[in-house]
């Protein structure tokens, strides 16, 4: 769908008010409470003959009845299952890209392909973490959990508000210059590379523990029978350590897209549409008395001020603190690692006073501790 119009916050109002409840846009995004989402066990399909085998995702949503067992205007208390290749998560993804991302909200992120191996155990099983977060990010966010297309993918029914809401909603948002944007390129690349370092280490470490778990399994078999049960032991702790380790690369994996999204937005996006403008006002200036460019240039105009409003007042703070989340989580699940791994005497397991340490130099120093 295009943009509707620079006066699109108002027919919203008076169909919500139609339904019987006025209520603000502020309100009404307040009053979102996200779905618990989470995918079931994926399914390889063999497809047979020439076609190419696929692997499904089921993905299992659910919403909490109120205390007195009414469902909410979002309808909680129902679950519902639909199961979707990766290939149907790009085209929801895509969808939601039309339908706000053009306008400047920053989409949740999905994984990258796999190409040929699509459909191994290792890619499958890292993908249904990289999903997970993709579809969560997505209900956090009320105008995307209540757009059509996404209900549609969860086999959900119609809710009410997406993108008619989120125009009314930057619509009441204050205006942003240009001058608001200068410097975020730079800023949002440095909190790239920091994230995409997070990512590299957790990955080393993910391979140093699938390692020690393939040597230790091997010992488990091979070693002294005194020693056996010392192994088995640390088998156990890496087979529970692996997860939390995949974890820690999935969020600064994702944290690292989305910077490099929202750079991309910054530095294509956004000039693009100013150079719209510049290019409609050029023809207005040819032919002042034309009334269909003049109104081309109030669009552009319109569709240049929600979009910076959007990504500086929308984009831009949820993003922060959802990498803020991100680089907390990363932490936390550090020192689960930590704890599995035994490492009493561990930087990480320090008292909560202890002196703030970069969330590189945990994964980093938990390469070692698992190298070792």
């Amino acid at each position: 769908p295009g943009r509707i119009s620079h006066q699109r916050g108002r027919s919203s109002r008076s169909w919500w008010s139609a339904m019987g409840e006025e209520m603000s846009v502020g309100a009404w995004l307040a009053a979102h409470e996200a779905s618990a989402i989470r995918l079931g066990r994926p399914e390889k399909v063999i497809a047979g003959g020439l076609a190419k085998n696929f692997v499904v995702y089921p993905v299992i949503s659910s919403r909490r009845r109120e205390e007195e067992g009414e469902e909410d205007l979002f309808g909680a208390g129902r679950e519902t299952r639909a199961s979707r290749r990766y290939s149907e998560f790009e085209e929801v993804r895509e969808a939601l890209q039309r339908k706000f991302g053009d306008f400047g909200m920053l989409v949740p992120s999905l994984p990258p392909k796999a190409g040929l191996f699509g459909t191994s155990e290792s890619v499958v099983q890292r993908r249904v973490g990289a999903l997970g977060l993709f579809c969560r990010e997505v209900e956090e966010n009320g105008f995307l959990a209540t757009d059509d297309d996404w209900n549609r993918f969860l086999g959900r029914e119609r809710r009410r508000g997406g993108q008619e809401r989120f125009f009314e909603y930057v619509s009441t948002l204050p205006d942003a210059t240009a001058a608001d944007v200068v410097g975020l390129a730079a800023e949002l690349a440095e909190v790239e590379a920091d994230h995409e370092r997070c990512r590299r280490s957790a990955d080393r470490l993910c391979a140093s523990l699938a390692k020690l778990a393939e040597d230790a399994d091997l010992c488990r078999v091979d070693c002294l029978r005194e020693a056996r049960t010392a192994f088995a032991d640390l088998f156990d702790a890496l087979g529970r350590a692996a997860p939390a380790a995949a974890h820690l690369e999935d969020l600064a994996a994702n944290a690292a897209r989305q910077a490099k999204e929202l750079r991309h937005m910054v530095l294509v996006r956004l000039p693009a549409i100013e150079k719209a403008l510049a290019t409609a006002r050029d023809k207005w200036a040819k032919a002042p008395s034309d009334p269909a460019l003049h109104l081309l240039v109030t669009d552009k105009q319109a569709a240049l001020r929600d979009y910076r409003a959007a990504l500086v007042h929308f984009s831009l703070p949820r993003y922060r603190d959802s990498a803020n989340a991100a680089r907390l989580a990363f932490a936390q699940h550090a020192r689960i690692l930590a704890n599995l791994l035994g490492a009493a005497n561990h930087p990480l397991s320090a008292a909560d006073d202890a002196p703030a340490r970069d969330d590189d130099d945990d994964a980093a120093d938990l390469h070692t501790t698992a190298a070792v």
